[in-house]
């Protein structure tokens, strides 16, 4: 496969080596002949000093005869016109990785349209998702959570006792905005139907908005979740997107901020937090606020040396769980050897989700679910698609296969049978294995979705 990386940062270097290992001919462009020079030591790739985003660059680096278009620098409005420009020029497919956490959410259908990007990424949404599931590891498992945190896919587990042991789907009584997508049963992947009967032992797969989860687990499990006391380190975007992303939960939310302006921006968009001004590498405040005693320690200031430093600090007074946030390779390796077990890079994270979607034969999926049983993937539903005016119960799907959620402008929500799908909304879409190929099928006329993600 011929692919064009446009930025040779860490998420680009990471890709090239990745792919330059699969023997895929691959050319890295940037501004910066100090980045190419060490890609080109390293790596067996070509590279090509210039703007990604300007015709003759892509022309040199021969993207009528690509396959494949990852632009991944810094600067989303190089990676969007070089997509664009890319696919004009016959490249068939690409990548986007942004910045703006917005265009990804609410405006994927319209960059879709207008930069024709297959795929587009935010970092700090797959961050996010990535982390929220690390705190939530001794719970129910978060598949995802998608369309910007609004919906989530949870995987819950039928315990004794549970209210809905022995008891049909349709009797479950759900709240509105919810649904459960599938049901793992020791080897068998089943969409359930309203006369399905629960077991105890049986692991369902829900999709929801966000804020009904909580409500939704009660009935699967005995006890409420609490995540416990959770102290943030850090008051940036990332610090606020996962706080704002655990609030949802039974959780005592404390966030360290040295700056006293933005502590008080804190206090008013996280009034569930404590917010308290200090340095997270100052022993005498953790030990004030008993970091021993604090579930999950998640050290997310903008600055990785802080980072390691504070996760140190918490780890030796005793915090049970510590999440460290780095983006240098040099640090994630130097946490690694000390020990950090819970290191988070959004570079990596992003790269990593570029080379699932490579290795998905570039199928838009959000997720991959029981061992590969299933699939949960994005399409943007296009004038021509078979499905477009139809509502759920009208469409020719599979069985084995189902609409999870939609997405129409600014409204989101997860539909029941006589909701219709229109022109420009984004679907997701649930698909056992056997069926997937199937269900893609179906949808062929349906412009592949620029899906975040995660």
């Amino acid at each position: 496969m011929d692919t064009i990386v446009i930025g040779a940062g860490e998420v680009g270097y990471h890709l090239a080596k990745e792919l330059s290992s699969r023997d895929h001919n691959v050319v890295v462009v940037d501004i910066s002949h100090e980045r190419l020079e060490r890609i080109e030591e390293q790596l067996d790739v070509t590279t090509l000093c210039g703007n990604g985003a300007h015709l003759d660059v892509l022309q040199r680096a021969e993207a009528e005869s690509c396959d494949l278009l990852l632009a991944v620098s810094n600067k989303d409005n190089v990676n969007l016109v070089a997509s664009r420009l890319a696919k004009g020029l016959g490249v068939r497919r690409s990548v986007v990785r942004s910045t703006d956490v917005e265009a990804v959410v609410s405006r994927r259908g319209l960059y879709s349209s207008l930069f024709d990007v297959d795929l587009l990424l935010s970092t700090q949404l797959l961050t996010t998702s990535r982390i929220v599931e690390t705190v939530r590891r001794h719970h129910n498992q978060v598949i995802e959570e998608y369309l910007g945190g609004k919906v989530q896919i949870r995987r819950v587990a039928v315990s004794e006792g549970s209210r809905a042991a022995g008891r049909m789907v349709a009797d479950l009584g759900l709240p509105s905005q919810t649904l459960v997508v599938a049901l793992f049963r020791d080897e068998e992947v089943l969409v359930p139907w309203g006369d399905t009967v629960i077991e105890v032992g049986d692991q369902l797969l829900v999709a929801a908005a966000s804020g009904r989860m909580p409500q939704v687990e009660q009935l699967f499990s005995q006890a409420d979740e609490d995540l416990g006391t959770i102290i943030v380190a850090g008051g940036g975007r990332m610090a606020v997107a996962v706080s704002q992303a655990l609030i949802n939960y039974a959780v005592r939310l404390k966030i360290i901020e040295r700056d006293k302006s933005r502590c008080r921006e804190l206090a008013q968009i996280l009034p569930q937090a404590i917010v308290l001004l200090g340095q997270a590498t100052e022993t005498a405040l953790l030990k004030e606020e008993h970091v021993e005693k604090a579930s999950q320690f998640l050290a997310m200031t903008g600055e990785d040396e802080t980072n390691v430093v504070a996760s140190l600090l918490a780890r030796d007074l005793g915090a049970e769980g510590i999440v460290t946030l780095v983006h240098r390779p040099d640090m994630l390796a130097l946490c690694q050897r000390m020990g950090l077990d819970g290191t988070v890079s959004p570079r990596l994270i992003a790269a990593e989700r570029i080379l699932e979607y490579i290795d998905s034969d570039f199928i838009s999926n959000i997720a991959t679910v029981a061992g590969g049983r299933a699939e949960v993937f994005e399409r943007v539903v296009c004038k021509d698609s078979p499905i477009a005016g139809c509502t759920l119960a009208e469409l020719n799907l599979p069985p084995g296969a189902l609409v999870v959620s939609v997405q129409r402008g600014d409204q989101i929500w997860v539909p029941h049978g006589n909701d219709t799908i229109e022109p420009g909304d984004l679907v997701v879409f649930f698909a056992a294995r056997q069926v997937l190929e199937e269900a893609v099928a179906a949808l062929r006329s349906t412009r592949p979705a620029a899906t975040e993600a995660r």
